[in-house]
């Protein structure tokens, strides 16, 4: 039986991640069965969501956050694994930095959680030769693939995105990062940047890097032909790398009329909330909330927003832009991550990491100033970027032909 092993963050539970089922539709054409095995359900075991016939789902390991009780974590070092622990605990300095030995210490403690977990214990001892282990995020459930894998036989595949990439947006530490690239078949960032980035700090494993874009579905609806000139809308999780706040600081320096929607929320709602107070009565927003990640291009389409706007300081290819292009939404974006991969001046402006809320509220205007002809030209070539390199159907497909390789 070809059998296929899912590990994801919290899918099909949790309030995120919908957008993996048009991928799971495709892939579970593929494989006579597929059990899904989810790190967390971020508080909402109780709705889980439909999945294909042959697709089953284990509960989550986790139903309630880790969080770091001093030295109290230093009972789950005493194991067969201490060792392993030790090693990497030495060769990256992790003793130099308390930030360094919170983030081991705590990978330490999931992983000896999840390897006393039935359903991790089951899929270990599965011997079907035929069977591929696929992970969708290079942090988490993928710190276990050393002991799920300690004999490297078994086909494993990770993709990598952005937060579970960089060292740099991780103090500097990725916790048994090598251990981890020693005992995958594949791994598959989403972005030529990231590709370039492993294939650079981890050279000795060069030929495990491909790129794998996550790609966005064909949609049954046509593009935004008219749009709003003064109407801004952004799509992100209220959480810190994302930089709210340096868009709140850019408008409260636009002087014309503007109105501000935003999709997402998080734990910085509160903070966001209060700082748009502050801005002038020209600013007009709308903190749209959580809205489920089906649903957006539909609020994206609705709404006949003149610019897409995402100032994240670290990405790896933003989903929420290749959506906002199959409307025809034209793109601000900073130069993070892969952005750079599908932003430029065809579809809109990328800027700097660093830019200023001045600059940024410039770069704003000059977007929203356009003349109509102009914004159309815009307009057509982000949806035509959408058409050429974001078929969902495409980049699954690629994904497959890996699969088959290995």
């Amino acid at each position: 039986m070809k059998r296929l092993y899912f590990f994801t963050a919290a899918y099909p539970y949790g309030i995120g991640e919908n957008w993996k089922m048009n991928e799971l539709e495709i892939l579970s054409r593929e494989f006579d069965e597929i059990n899904i095995l989810p790190l967390n359900g971020r508080g909402n075991l109780e709705k889980k969501k439909e999945l294909p016939k042959n697709v089953f789902a284990f509960k989550p390991v986790f139903t309630t956050p880790l969080r770091f009780q001093g030295f109290k974590e230093i009972k789950y070092l005493l194991s067969k694994h201490l060792y392993y622990y030790l090693k990497d605990f030495f060769r990256n300095k992790v003793f130099l930095s308390q930030k360094k030995f919170v983030k081991w210490i705590m990978t330490v403690k999931r992983i000896q959680t999840i390897l006393k977990n039935k359903d991790f214990k089951k899929i270990v001892r599965e011997n079907n030769e035929e069977a591929l282990y696929y992970f969708y995020w290079g942090i988490g459930l993928a710190d276990i693939i050393p002991f799920l894998n300690n004999n490297k036989h078994k086909k494993v595949i990770v993709r990598l995105h952005g937060f579970d990439l960089y060292n740099e947006i991780n103090d500097g530490y990725i916790p048994f990062r090598l251990n981890l690239l020693e005992h995958i078949t594949l791994a598959l960032p989403c972005s030529n940047v990231g590709v370039e980035y492993m294939k650079s700090n981890y050279p000795e494993y060069a030929d495990k890097f491909h790129l794998q874009r996550v790609g966005v579905k064909k949609l049954e609806i046509k593009k935004n032909d008219t749009y709003k000139a003064n109407s801004i809308v952004s799509v992100s999780n209220m959480v810190k790398v994302k930089r709210l706040d340096l868009l709140i600081k850019a408008l409260a320096l636009c002087t014309t009329d503007i109105e501000w929607t935003h999709f997402g929320d998080g734990l910085l709602r509160k903070e966001i909330e209060e700082k748009c107070k502050s801005l002038p009565s020209n600013i007009k927003v709308n903190l749209r909330g959580h809205i489920d990640s089906s649903k957006i291009i539909d609020e994206l389409r609705i709404g006949q927003f003149g610019l897409f706007v995402n100032v994240s300081e670290s990405e790896g290819v933003p989903v929420s832009i290749m959506e906002a292009f199959a409307l025809g939404i034209p793109a601000l974006a900073t130069d993070a991550g892969g952005t750079k991969e599908i932003v430029d001046q065809k579809v809109g402006k990328l800027v700097p990491i660093d830019i200023s809320p001045d600059n940024l509220a410039k770069e704003i205007k000059k977007l929203l100033d356009l003349q109509p002809n102009e914004w159309q030209k815009l307009s057509e070539n982000a949806y035509q970027r959408y058409v050429e390199e974001f078929d969902l159907e495409k980049w699954v497909d690629q994904l497959i032909r890996k699969m088959k390789s290995i």
